[in-house]
């Protein structure tokens, strides 16, 4: 499988995440998995799915969408939007935009 053929796969289990699909992209990265965001620093696919969870538990439908990437000599980048609503009595709307830099092991 090529780099691209594995950010194409990650890219749709990313944008398709809901509670039902956690479980497809957890599958996807690597039992040592490295994440790191402003909130968060984990290892493991364990903790990775936590953060997600986590998510869902706090937030009234999340969603990201990949609005490019590109693919460089030892990471793939993907930019992307995120929107929801906080959960709660007074939960506001969000939109973020972020990047991730992903890397593929052998297994891609």
């Amino acid at each position: 499988m090529t780099i691209s053929q594995s950010l194409e796969r990650y890219r749709k289990a990313f944008e398709g995440l809901t509670p039902d699909t956690l479980d497809d992209l957890t599958d996807l990265v690597a039992e040592n998995i490295v994440f790191s965001d402003p909130f968060n620093h984990v290892t493991g696919r364990d903790q990775f799915r936590r953060i997600f969870a986590h998510m869902f538990a706090t937030c009234d439908n999340p969603r990201f969408v990949v609005t490019d990437a590109a693919i460089g000599e030892k990471a793939a980048y993907l930019r992307w939007q995120m929107t929801g609503q906080f959960k709660g009595k007074r939960g506001k709307a969000f939109s973020l935009t972020g990047m991730s830099e992903v890397h593929f092991d052998a297994n891609g």
